[in-house]
């Protein structure tokens, strides 16, 4: 069993018509025995016409299947399994109730099994690579805990590894470039994230990342256009304001830098960085209390902000020679 069972690439004519074959024997199966093992018949049936909406003739979602849509049609199947084992063992009690104990003895074990790859999101995800085939959902899902648990490396190896099994996973590509640049190689990160923006235009991360990448590069211009863009994708996103705002401060528009600088503060009240780069472009706009108002605000929330108490000094210095 695995936590996500992605959708398989490729022609899928022979399994179809294996699954084809085996359907038709065991519905034959069951109109045979009806009038002898009625049972048969009312299990498989049961079981057809519960999975028919979930069998994907309509496509929902990335995977092929998923266990939760077992659990109703999986009703059939045993009621066709209890009733037939029941029926062969009608004449030895005791081997009933010793085959019904090994099966909840089964159960019971597989279950404790199954408990512990659901420790955490690391065992699961492991476990669904090791349970499947070309899994990228889970080694994607891995690389983004590997990496907030400090485990960089290893979170790029899977980025690798999924960019590997789904070159058109765009996501991934993003995530992998923001990683690249971070672990030092930001070339390599650069083409990653282009190459998540040509799959998918319309991916805010890839867009931030790729501007992040490039302002610390020193590509202001670029950097301002990618963060742009993805600040409109993305207008919620504190950091995508941030950024942005220091593109445009390098560039000199420090009237457009103050409002990404507002913006990220209004969405992040708490981010003291935010606060006091608002300040410092509020002051050089000439915005004296503004300023002298974020910068305090700055303060207040990392008491130890020790440019921020500069800035704030200067500024009610400042202030006070005009007045």
């Amino acid at each position: 069993l695995a936590v996500f069972y992605p959708y398989p690439v490729g022609t899928l004519a022979v399994p179809a018509a294996i699954a084809a074959v085996v359907l038709v024997a065991f519905t034959a199966l069951a109109i045979r025995e009806f009038p002898r093992r009625p049972y048969l018949a009312t299990g498989w049936l049961w079981y057809l016409v519960t999975l028919l909406p979930v069998i994907g003739l309509v496509q929902v979602g990335a995977q092929e299947r998923a266990d939760r849509y077992t659990y109703l049609p999986s009703i059939g199947i045993l009621l066709a399994l209890v009733w037939g084992v029941a029926e062969a063992a009608a004449k030895w009690s005791r081997a009933r109730i010793a085959i019904g104990a090994a099966v909840c003895g089964a159960c019971f074990v597989l279950t404790w099994l199954q408990i512990g790859v659901w420790r955490d999101s690391v065992s699961l995800y492991r476990h669904a690579i090791a349970a499947t085939s070309g899994n990228y959902v889970a080694r994607f899902n891995l690389a983004l805990v590997l990496e907030a648990r400090g485990e960089s490396a290893e979170a790029a190896a899977q980025l690798r590894d999924t960019v590997s099994e789904r070159p058109l996973y765009a996501p991934a590509h993003a995530e992998l470039g923001q990683l690249e640049a971070k672990l030092g190689r930001p070339e390599l990160g650069l083409s990653e994230l282009e190459t998540a923006i040509r799959l998918n235009p319309d991916l805010a991360d890839a867009h931030i990342g790729l501007g992040t990448v490039l302002g610390s590069l020193g590509r202001i211009d670029d950097a301002a256009r990618e963060l742009s863009a993805g600040v409109r994708l993305q207008p919620n996103n504190a950091d995508a304001h941030f950024n942005l705002g220091n593109a445009l401060a390098q560039e000199g528009k420090l009237g457009e830098a103050a409002n990404e600088f507002a913006a990220a503060a209004r969405l992040k009240p708490d981010d003291a960085e935010a606060r006091f780069n608002l300040g410092i472009a509020l002051a050089r706009l000439g915005r004296l209390d503004e300023a002298i108002a974020q910068l305090s605000a700055a303060v207040q929330l990392r008491p130890g902000f020790t440019e921020a108490r500069q800035a704030l000094d200067d500024a009610v210095t400042l202030k006070r020679g005009k007045s």
